[in-house]
């Protein structure tokens, strides 16, 4: 394939027959993937992300950024020993900076691949619908999600909410799409190769 060709998706020479990849502009991304009648790739060929593995994704990279968020949110916000009442202007920027180093692990993480490091332990894979892989703005709506928690109260609770009917979603949707795939335009799909 040359870098002339427009990305889209395409037989790979060596692949088995009736397959296509995905061909960013510059490189294959992903494995082969069956073609239905008419050409496209079938949608089973892409296999949802089964719930326990993307719950088992949550905690490897929950685990990778515990420990620097915390050292960062101590560092830049203090104790934390105040109430709401007296929360300082240093406590708020730490609540953003380490809110903004979350989104932004998660979003250069998954850039390339649409896996970030316990998506790719458990070999999962975030594309588009059409099974396309995710592009920077699908991310940044996927990922910027996170921002709401920053609303005093009201925001806290309304990521817990999202992340309880997350967790419910992910086992009952017939894509296993979370709140934040409906807000991107995304689902996670099995890891192929």
């Amino acid at each position: 394939m040359t870098t002339s060709q427009p990305p889209g998706w395409y037989y790979a020479q060596g692949d088995p027959a009736g397959t296509q990849r995905y061909w960013d502009g510059a490189q294959w991304a992903g494995g082969p993937q069956a073609v239905a009648a008419g050409g496209t790739v079938a949608s089973s060929a892409q296999q949802k992300g089964d719930g326990f593995s993307r719950i088992g994704a949550w905690v490897i990279d929950a685990l990778i950024l515990v420990v620097p968020l915390a050292i960062v949110g101590f560092v830049i916000g203090g104790n934390g020993n105040q109430t709401f009442a007296s929360f300082s202007a240093r406590q708020w920027l730490s609540s953003f900076v380490t809110t903004g180093l979350w989104m932004a692990y998660h979003y250069f993480t998954n850039m390339n691949d649409g896996q970030s490091f316990g998506r790719k332990a458990v070999r999962l894979r975030i594309v588009k619908m059409n099974g396309e892989p995710a592009e920077s703005i699908d991310l940044i709506k996927r990922f910027g999600f996170g921002f709401i928690g920053l609303v005093p109260i009201v925001g806290g609770l309304i990521l817990l909410l999202a992340g309880l009917v997350s967790v419910v979603m992910i086992f009952i949707d017939d894509e296993g799409r979370a709140v934040w795939d409906f807000v991107a335009g995304t689902k996670t799909i099995e890891a192929s190769g």
